[in-house]
């Protein structure tokens, strides 16, 4: 991928993690495309003249290497940077804490937390975010994460609804596409105002047991846009309609199976959605 460091304002003053070397690598890339390393952070590791040498070589070879990937890695984390610190006042407002190892704003709520997620990409001379918003619902995490397949350290971040902001507004593959620093004000006001007069109200309004319980099953033979994997709408379906007590469970359990088999899904998917089902009618949820 090629960027133009010249033409792209965010590609500047970020700090650069190669994977592959056991240091932290400072580069600032210079508007003429030069590089000046402050060898002072790395160079303390090599402890004799000819391991600087080779690491010298080392270290400039995968620079030549990843140059381009250097800089989609700084123009993005350089930009997110920006971009929280832009937003953080607004989010504060509305009791929202900043995770930007998880690159999003999170409030904490009785029954489980809504969010507001980035991602933004490097592409060309342009930087494209998605906005996510989604909530959790601890009781429906709980079970389903037993049966996903998912590591540990991840089951306490899922989500149970989660949208972007074009998907929401029936702009499926809509992003934000930001050059300069006025696409970025631009964007961070039509991203508070969406979340002021929809996002939020969305959160509010679904942030309980019924209100996922209609969103999964009051349609459950038609796709649910709210949550981008449809085999864990269907899991997710079958508990929610458990938990709330809903006197059409068995329906919706025959349902939710009739459309897995429907799309496609795998021996081992319905057996996970057969699994869930037992757990459910032979366990308790309370």
């Amino acid at each position: 991928m090629n960027v133009s460091l010249k033409r792209n304002p965010f590609l500047r003053n970020c700090v650069v993690y190669y994977p592959n070397s056991f240091l932290f690598f400072s580069i600032l890339f210079k508007e003429t495309q030069d590089l000046f390393v402050e060898f002072d952070k790395w160079i303390q590791f090599c402890q004799t003249v000819y391991q600087k040498v080779i690491f010298l070589k080392a270290f400039w070879k995968i620079v030549c290497t990843h140059q381009n990937q250097f800089c989609v890695i700084m123009a993005v984390k350089h930009f997110e940077t920006i971009l929280y610190e832009k937003l953080e006042p607004f989010f504060r407002n509305y009791d929202f804490v900043l995770l930007a190892e998880k690159k999003q704003f999170r409030k904490n709520t009785p029954t489980g937390f809504q969010n507001v997620i980035f991602t933004a990409t490097a592409y060309q001379d342009e930087i494209w975010l998605e906005v996510n918003i989604g909530c959790r619902s601890h009781q429906v995490e709980q079970i389903a994460q037993q049966f996903l397949g998912n590591t540990r350290d991840y089951w306490a971040d899922s989500n149970t609804l989660v949208i972007s902001i074009g998907k929401f507004n029936d702009a499926k593959y809509f992003r934000y596409k930001i050059f300069n620093e006025n696409d970025l004000e631009d964007t961070c006001e039509a991203i508070k105002e969406f979340l002021e007069n929809t996002g939020f109200p969305f959160l509010n309004k679904s942030d309980n047991l019924k209100a996922i319980n209609n969103i999964f099953n009051l349609q459950p033979s038609s796709p649910c846009k709210y949550l981008y994997n449809q085999t864990h709408r269907s899991y997710k379906g079958i508990i929610t309609a458990r938990l709330t007590n809903d006197e059409r469970f068995l329906d919706l359990s025959n349902t939710h199976r009739n459309v897995l088999r429907r799309n496609g899904a795998n021996p081992d998917e319905l057996l996970t959605f057969e699994r869930i089902l037992s757990f459910l009618l032979y366990q308790s949820v309370n």
